[in-house]
C-alpha cells in the first residue's frame, strides 16, 4: 500500500532480470576486453582479468543493519473512504490526505544499491519498498500504536524481507566471480594472441614500423 506520496518509495527488486543483467556484465568484460591494446599486456593477463572481474560482476550489497537511524516524520496519507475512489471529483481529481506521524528509517549499504533494483531468479510476489541512494536505503512505518515493541517489529520486518531478497541475489550469484574471471581471461588471452600475431606480420614486412604515437 502507498503511504506516502511523497516519501519516493519504491518497489524494490522489480525493475530489472538477475539474467539480463548477467549477460549484460558478461558483454560488457567481452567489450572492454577487445578494447585493450598491446600496451595493455604489459599487465599479466591474469591481473587484467581479475581487474575486469570485480569491475562488472554483479554483487550484491550488504545492509549495515548496525547502522541503522531512524528520524521522526510527518507524512501525508491517502485516506481510504468507502464508496469513493482515491481520486474523489469533489475534491478537483487531488487524492483525499491526512497528515499522520511516522518514523524514516534509514539503512547504510555497503555496496552497489543499484543491485536493488534487480529482481534475483528466486522471488515471491511482494517485494519490500523503499527509497534508494547512493549509500543506504529508506522507508516510512507510520506511528499508528504507542507501542514501540511492535513499530519496531514492523521496522526489523521490513528490513528482513529486503534481506530475504538479497540472499537470494547471493544464491544466484554462487560461482558468478569465478565465471567471469574465467571469461575476461579467455576474451584476453583472444586479444592478445591476435595483437600479436598482427604485431609478428607487420615487423617481419621489412619496413621501419611506425609507432602509433609518432
Amino acid at each position: 500500500m502507498r503511504i506516502s506520496r511523497t516519501s519516493d518509495q519504491e518497489h524494490l527488486f522489480s525493475q530489472h532480470d538477475w539474467h539480463d543483467i548477467v549477460r549484460a556484465s558478461e558483454e560488457a568484460i567481452k567489450k572492454h576486453a577487445v578494447n585493450k591494446t598491446l600496451g595493455d599486456f604489459d599487465t599479466s593477463i591474469d591481473a587484467l582479468a581479475e581487474e575486469l572481474a570485480q569491475e562488472f560482476t554483479p554483487e550484491p550489497p550488504v545492509l549495515l543493519i548496525d547502522e541503522i537511524s531512524v528520524e521522526q516524520k510527518e507524512v501525508q496519507v491517502e485516506r481510504a473512504r468507502d464508496g469513493y475512489s482515491r481520486r474523489d471529483p469533489f475534491f478537483s481529481g487531488q487524492p483525499d490526505t491526512i497528515t499522520r506521524n511516522a518514523v524514516e528509517v534509514t539503512v547504510p549499504v555497503d555496496g552497489d544499491t543499484a543491485m536493488l533494483r534487480i529482481r534475483p531468479p528466486k522471488y515471491n510476489m511482494s517485494p519490500p519498498r523503499a527509497k534508494i541512494s547512493r549509500d543506504s536505503i529508506s522507508f516510512i512505518i507510520i506511528l499508528d500504536t504507542e507501542d514501540s515493541k511492535e513499530i519496531r517489529s514492523r521496522i526489523d520486518q521490513r528490513v528482513a524481507d529486503i534481506e530475504e531478497f538479497l540472499n537470494w541475489q547471493r544464491e544466484a550469484a554462487g560461482d558468478l566471480p569465478q565465471r567471469m574471471m574465467s571469461l575476461a581471461k579467455r576474451e584476453l588471452e583472444y586479444r592478445h594472441a591476435n595483437l600479436g600475431s598482427a604485431h609478428n606480420v607487420v615487423n617481419n614486412l621489412g619496413f621501419k614500423v611506425k609507432k602509433s604515437d609518432d
